[in-house]
């Protein structure tokens, strides 16, 4: 699959934070539409790669604690407090977690 420079162009607000740490050519060769989706998730989430693997495949515990490695140097313990027993209209539910 080749992409034109007016296709990578095209999508300028996809080459900012957290993409910039990925090779392009990596990024690209995913696949336009993969490319796009994945850009839209971090729109809407953030970056979660600094979340450790396993905190992010399964669901924490009340009172579960996890450590964010947010940037080199720079961490945070989070506990997991409690969340909501129903979800909103948007399919999503509400956490309390808390930085220690």
């Amino acid at each position: 699959m080749q992409f034109t420079f007016c296709q990578i162009n095209a999508r300028k607000d996809l080459f900012v934070k957290p993409f910039l740490k990925y090779n392009i050519c990596t990024l690209m060769s995913m696949g336009l539409q993969v490319f796009k989706e994945y850009a839209d998730f971090c729109a809407e989430y953030g970056d979660v790669s600094v979340i450790p693997t396993h905190a992010f495949l399964a669901p924490m515990v009340p009172g579960q604690r996890i450590n964010v490695d947010l940037e080199k140097g720079k961490h945070l313990l989070v506990k997991f407090l409690s969340q909501s027993a129903e979800l909103d209209e948007n399919g999503k539910r509400a956490v309390s977690m808390i930085g220690i």
